[in-house]
């Protein structure tokens, strides 16, 4: 069974840099060529971004994360937005109570340190696996 994946934010390490058929540097692709992992879809706010995703590997995309889960219903969703958007994001996943199997976090997960807690406390609170 292959675990489906959603990328939210789909810049650089999302989906813009560069990779070969050995070395994948960023989520979409690396989700997109596995076997054991299904990308199903990309989340971003910039329009540019979403054309660009849904060409590149023909799945769709979207503009809102609550609709893309809700839709899909995903396994795991990579949250690989700037870290300054971690707060929006983190608030918007606990408000619609978003809770996937897993989320993957993009290192330092957030410059403010209680909106991470906050975060874990709500995986937690969900049994979810906590971000580390």
């Amino acid at each position: 069974m292959e675990n489906t994946v959603l990328v939210v934010g789909l810049g650089k390490m999302g989906m813009l840099y560069g990779s070969n058929k050995k070395i994948y540097n960023n989520h979409s692709d690396l989700f997109y060529k596995s076997k054991k992992f299904k990308l199903i879809a990309g989340v971003d706010k910039n329009k540019k971004k979403i054309t660009k995703f849904k060409k590149k590997y023909s799945l769709g995309a979207y503009s809102n994360l609550a609709k893309a889960y809700f839709e899909l219903k995903p396994e795991i969703i990579v949250l690989s937005v700037d870290t300054h958007s971690v707060p929006k994001i983190y608030n918007q996943i606990i408000k619609k109570e978003i809770k996937p199997k897993y989320f993957i976090l993009e290192k330092p997960g957030s410059f403010i340190y209680d909106d991470l807690k906050k975060f874990h406390l709500y995986c937690k609170k969900k049994k979810k696996k906590p971000p580390h």
